[in-house]
């Protein structure tokens, strides 16, 4: 429960939040590490490339 805070996307129905969370966090860790390109083409966000 003292977790929650650190995650508001995440509810405890629905896998909609966790996966914002997941994405969220690979978005940090991924661009740290070069691989965020190849991340944006795994998940199909090809949009976000134009931006």
């Amino acid at each position: 429960p003292y977790l929650l805070a650190s995650y508001p996307h995440v509810t405890k129905s629905g896998q909609t939040g966790a996966i914002l969370e997941i994405r969220r966090e690979r978005r940090i860790e991924l661009v740290k590490e070069g691989l965020r390109y190849q991340d944006l083409l795994r998940w199909k966000e090809g949009a976000k490339l134009a931006q």
